[in-house]
């Protein structure tokens, strides 16, 4: 079989590399596959990309008012033999919807009601989930990172049977390969909260937790990192600011290679609201680092407190200031028993090759 994974541009986000990785599996195991992408990249990772030798191709549809195009997508199917397009995102999952003589399957990460009301005004958010739902019920068979979201799905209308739950995944082995030549970043604690700078990932909470660590660990010395760059950066340093804490806050902005410095933490912090099944939280476990994380629908199939990891009640920071207290105070995580868990439940090799062989089996059944 010749498989498209297609996703909305070849930037460098979290469902973006997890579909790449999902292509980068098939290719390294002699399977015929295509990474496309509907818009050219703004900033992307093309020497990633182009090492791994996976065939690409974009359609340059150009946004939402480029879907007048769409067509080219189906002219592409048909031209090259494609059997099966493996869709990851609003958009994608719309042209995929449209495509005939094909199987079509599609990655859902995340609960579709919250994650775009997080993002967008009410009435936007509503169509959005309203059009991918509607779009995923066209589809021969849909994947769910976790059972909250398989739930979610057939509460907006999916078949049930349509749905299969498949962990996310990463490349443990190659995460811990990158995690080497760090920064030094001198003594005490180092916390680190990897993502961009909006809304929907509460740095606002990660800010005040940090704090009230500080205030009232006995005058513990501690760091926190934010990588990632976003609308709110000033923001958040004002927050900073009023909390007085600036001098123990560093913002290191967007990092094209994040990985170095996630290895140097102590601790790795996520405090959104939503999110589907965290890659940032999965390469940190794979580093063997100590995770502490909201407790959002889903988070229980990475972190399972007290054993992976830690989880608070969401967007509370004095939970959060506890917790990290706990581990300051000497509760961390074992890095072994950490990359184990990991190798054993998410990592490509078992992860991509069961997606793999159900595609296989919808594809028959069709």
């Amino acid at each position: 079989m010749t498989t498209l994974v297609l996703t909305t541009a070849f930037a460098r986000a979290a469902p973006v590399m997890g579909a790449f990785l999902f292509a980068r599996y098939l290719h390294s195991h002699g399977e015929q596959v295509v990474f496309a992408a509907l818009d050219d990249s703004p900033s992307g990772f093309g020497d990633e990309i182009a090492a791994s030798g996976v065939p690409t191709h974009s359609f340059s549809l150009g946004g939402w008012l480029g879907m007048r195009k769409r067509g080219a997508v189906q002219a592409y199917v048909d031209a090259h033999g494609i059997d099966v397009v493996m869709s990851d995102g609003l958009r994608p999952d719309i042209v995929a919807s449209g495509l005939r003589g094909i199987t079509r399957v599609s990655n859902v990460r995340g609960l579709l009601r919250e994650h775009y009301a997080l993002d967008y005004p009410i009435g936007v958010a509503q169509a959005a989930t309203w059009a991918q739902a509607r779009a995923l019920k066209k589809l021969d068979g849909v994947f769910a990172i976790s059972p909250e979201i398989a739930e979610h799905l057939t509460d907006l209308g999916v078949s049930s049977d349509s749905i299969r739950v498949v962990d996310n995944f990463i490349d443990v082995e190659a995460v811990a390969g990158a995690g080497h030549g760090g920064p030094e970043l001198g003594p005490g604690v180092h916390i680190g909260l990897f993502g961009a700078l909006i809304r929907r990932k509460r740095i606002d909470i990660a800010l005040r937790g940090f704090a009230g660590l500080l205030s009232g660990a006995g005058h513990v010395v501690a760091t926190l990192h934010l990588a990632g760059d976003g609308p709110m950066r000033s923001q958040l340093a004002k927050l900073a600011g009023e909390l007085g804490i600036s001098e123990r806050v560093v913002f290191h902005g967007f990092l094209a290679q994040p990985l170095p410095l996630m290895a140097k933490m102590d601790i790795v912090l996520l405090t959104s609201d939503r999110e589907g099944v965290p890659r940032s939280l999965m390469e940190a476990l794979a580093l063997g680092r100590t995770c502490v994380s909201s407790a959002f629908p889903g988070i229980a199939s990475v972190i399972r407190d007290g054993e992976t990891g830690y989880v608070f009640k969401p967007g509370d920071p004095v939970a959060l200031a506890s917790a990290l207290a706990n581990v300051v105070g000497g509760a961390r995580i074992p890095r072994d028993r950490l990359t184990a868990y990991m190798m054993e439940r998410h990592d490509v090799g078992a992860c991509a090759l069961e997606m793999w062989r159900q595609i296989r089996d919808i594809a028959q059944v069709r």
